[in-house]
């Protein structure tokens, strides 16, 4: 047997529902992703907006950028680490989430 609540009832959870905050927008992320070119590497830097962002160990090729905001313009390249010295920037690669 199916009951219905009262209209009172239903009336108060349809404003009390009205008044709930709007949940907040999806997180925007860039992924960036990276092949080296070198073969066994120590390491990659990489930077964003010409910033470092962290040291990458070799075995990580790519990265999930978290701290962006809509509309920004961010720019990574990746420097290769051989024997303690950068090898030149990769190619710049930019985004706008």
């Amino acid at each position: 047997m199916i009951r219905f609540a009262s209209v009172a009832f239903l009336a108060a959870l349809l404003s009390a529902c009205q008044q709930m905050p709007a949940p907040p927008p999806p997180a925007h992320t860039v992924t960036v992703e990276w092949k080296p070119s070198e073969p066994g590497p120590e390491r990659f830097n990489l930077y964003r907006n010409r910033e470092p962002v962290f040291p990458v160990p070799v075995s990580v090729t790519s990265f999930i950028d978290t701290n962006v905001t809509v509309g920004g313009r961010y720019c990574y390249d990746v420097v290769v680490i051989e024997n303690g010295i950068d090898s030149a920037p990769s190619n710049t690669a930019c985004a706008i989430p």
